[in-house]
Order: structure tokens, then C-alpha cells, then sequence
């Protein structure tokens, strides 16, 4: 059976900062007869969660902060800069380690930024992306 590393994903509730995996990640993974493993996403050992996984699945997020791809904000909304120095380290040592990857929103994002390349931060007529009650679809 493959073991799969989903990475949670950091989101600040009140006074606590939470890790976060939607059920549906769980769900497809126990689908198909593998093991999900959460990972917070605030390890210290990365190589160690690195060398225990098959593949990983890396779900959305909040936006990344611009001052990571040279930018000033001007739209980007929930940064978390600590966050993405974070995914960025796990992201490179993933990509050393030769490991499948499954990428989901902001972590497409995440590797322009990764290879210096640009993003858009805010794209005009895409506001209902953000649709919760219908992300099961």
C-alpha cells in the first residue's frame, strides 16, 4: 500500500493557529486503497515525513506573499509569510527527493514562485472562486 503525505494547511482560527485538511483529500486517497498521512505544516524534521511517503498531495491555501515573487500587495488577502517560507523548504526538499506530487491551487501557485516566475495576484472576473459550500464538486 502507498503511503500519502497530504500537507495541512495553516489557517488561523481566534487565538489558535490550526492545520488544516479538508475530508475529501482523506476520503480519495482511502479510495483508492492508501494510507493518508497528515502532515502539519509546521514540521521540523521534513526529511523524515519526506523519506516515509510514496507521493504527496499539497491541497490550497490562502495566497502567498507577493515580497516572495517581488512584488508589492496589492490584492493578495490571508498571507502567512512564516507559512510560505515553510512550503517552500518542503517544496525543495521534495523536489530533491524525486517524489510524486499531486499540486492543487496554491501550490501551482507556489511553484512559479519556486522557479522565480510571476503570478497574477488578483485576476478581476474570478471572485466567486472562493465558493466553500460547493467544494465537494
Amino acid at each position: 500500500m502507498k503511503k500519502v503525505g497530504i500537507i495541512a494547511s495553516y489557517k488561523k482560527e481566534d487565538i489558535d493557529i490550526i492545520n488544516r485538511v479538508a475530508f475529501e483529500y482523506v476520503s480519495a486517497v482511502e479510495s483508492v486503497w492508501w494510507i493518508p498521512y497528515i502532515i502539519p505544516c509546521n514540521v521540523k524534521n521534513i526529511e523524515s515525513y519526506i523519506k516515509d511517503m510514496d507521493l504527496f498531495i499539497f491541497p490550497g491555501g490562502a495566497d502567498i506573499d507577493p515580497f516572495l515573487y517581488h512584488e508589492e500587495n496589492t490584492w493578495s488577502r490571508s498571507i502567512v509569510s512564516s507559512n510560505d517560507a515553510f512550503l517552500l523548504k518542503f517544496l525543495w526538499e521534495i523536489i530533491k527527493s524525486n517524489k510524486k506530487i499531486l499540486w492543487i491551487c496554491k501550490w501551482m501557485q507556489l511553484i512559479n514562485v519556486f522557479f522565480n516566475w510571476t503570478l497574477i495576484q488578483d485576476i478581476e472576473n474570478a471572485k466567486q472562486h472562493d465558493q466553500y459550500e460547493r467544494q465537494n464538486e
